[in-house]
């Protein structure tokens, strides 16, 4: 019996890809501010999501539509990079 888990991806905000983040790698979202040290964004739903530079967005493959923000400590402590 095979083993499976979800297979999500993952960004770090390092304060200077806000505009990558926002324009190219989350579908459907809103740049609200991004001054190099906290990034703004807002979804489709009118929910804002901060990051702060060293943050991660984690989300499933593909469209990229449902974002969850965490920050590095958290990254670390909870999720593990397989590929």
């Amino acid at each position: 019996m095979p083993i499976v888990t979800p297979k999500y991806e993952s960004i770090q905000y390092d304060g200077t890809n806000g505009a990558h983040i926002t324009s190219e790698w989350l579908s459907v979202i809103t740049l609200v501010s991004d001054d190099g040290q906290t990034l703004v964004f807002r979804n489709m739903e009118g929910s804002e999501y901060t990051l702060q530079a060293g943050d991660w967005v984690i989300c499933t493959p593909g469209n990229r539509m449902f974002p969850q923000t965490v920050t590095a400590a958290d990254y670390a402590a909870l999720w593990v990079e397989i590929g």
